[in-house]
């Protein structure tokens, strides 16, 4: 009994640090990326980080809304390395780092709901022109289709 106890905490602690793992390493991009945002122009831009919305039926987190004269830009971080490779549509996305691939959310689609709750939210101001950026880490290569129009 007490072997097994011992194993489920050994197995409870190393999901609690594989946890803390991908957390620290989002935050972290994140926080690249609110530095880069910090040197636009403060009479231009206005810069928000980490925000939660809430619309009528749930809450979404959008990593940096910046409005501007421009529109308002949506963007979304992703802090990963390796291939990554996936289609504008598809669900989910794969990364590949030395043969190793794992499954995200397509980014795409998950700041394209980021978009629909700013437009749920502020429409009261009239229709608002909303641009969506995804904003990888320069250690990833996209090997990404997106058909633009």
């Amino acid at each position: 009994m007490f072997f097994i106890l011992l194993e489920l905490l050994v197995f409870a602690g190393l999901l609690a640090l594989l946890i803390h793992q991908v957390r620290l390493k989002g935050y972290l991009g994140e926080k690249a990326v609110k530095k880069i945002l910090a040197t636009l122009p403060k009479d231009q831009y206005l810069v928000y980080n980490n925000i939660l919305l809430q619309t009528d039926y749930r809450t979404t987190q959008i990593d940096h809304i910046v409005l501007s004269v421009f529109g308002v830009f949506a963007i979304e971080t992703k802090n990963y390395q390796g291939w990554i490779f996936g289609n504008e549509r598809d669900e989910y996305w794969t990364q590949n780092i030395y043969g190793k691939k794992t499954q995200f959310k397509n980014p795409i689609l998950q700041n394209y709901g980021h978009v629909k709750a700013i437009e749920r939210v502020f429409s009261d101001f009239g229709e608002l022109k909303i641009i969506p950026i995804v904003a990888f880490s320069g250690r990833s290569e996209l090997k990404v289709n997106v058909n633009s129009q």
